[in-house]
């Protein structure tokens, strides 16, 4: 039997929920009940009404759209104060994946390397750390167009999966989502 879930994911759409559901692993994955909002200008929407009717904690997950850190920052502090209207901070949090959430296959190379069964060239990673989705979708000409990524999903192993979970913004959404969870009180 799956434990209940105990955190409120809300993110761009199903395929961001997938990447999600492969970085923090099968049991961590549980936990999480996913929301698709359809992009982000139903974020703060389906974050909000999830406070105000389900109570917290809420994640909501977003491309940043931006390589501007600042810029990226705003937007997260903007849509915090929508929030917190609703809902004391400490109950949700915003986590933004800079530029978007593709890049984590290219912070993480092996994974990549592992599913495409080939050496990705240097400038192949830098160009998809800058514009990972168009870079998947270069890498993967027979995917639909946006890069979308259900193929390298779906070829992932479990040690692909590891790999991918190092990297930098992939522990970072872990973190958020164990600080998250740590404010979930068990039922005695």
């Amino acid at each position: 039997m799956t434990a209940p879930a105990s955190l409120n994911v809300v993110v761009e759409g199903p395929t961001d929920a997938r990447i999600i559901r492969t970085v923090l692993g099968r049991a961590l994955a549980e936990k999480l009940r996913f929301y698709a909002a359809q992009g982000r200008a139903s974020l703060a929407t389906v974050g909000r009404n999830l406070l105000v009717h389900e109570g917290g904690p809420v994640l909501l997950v977003w491309d940043a759209d931006t390589l501007n850190p600042r810029l990226s920052e705003e937007m997260r502090a903007m849509t915090r104060a929508a929030l917190g209207g609703v809902a004391p901070g400490g109950l949700f949090e915003v986590f933004t994946f800079i530029p978007e959430i593709e890049v984590i296959f290219f912070e993480a190379p092996q994974a990549l390397e592992s599913v495409l069964g080939r050496k990705i060239a240097k400038e192949e990673l830098r160009e998809g750390q800058l514009v990972p989705r168009a870079t998947l979708g270069r890498l993967l000409p027979n995917e639909k167009a946006g890069g979308d990524c259900q193929r390298l999903l779906d070829g992932m192993d479990a040690r692909a999966a590891d790999a991918l979970a190092r990297g930098k913004q992939a522990r970072a959404l872990r973190e958020a989502v164990e600080s998250l969870l740590a404010l979930v009180v068990s039922p005695s």
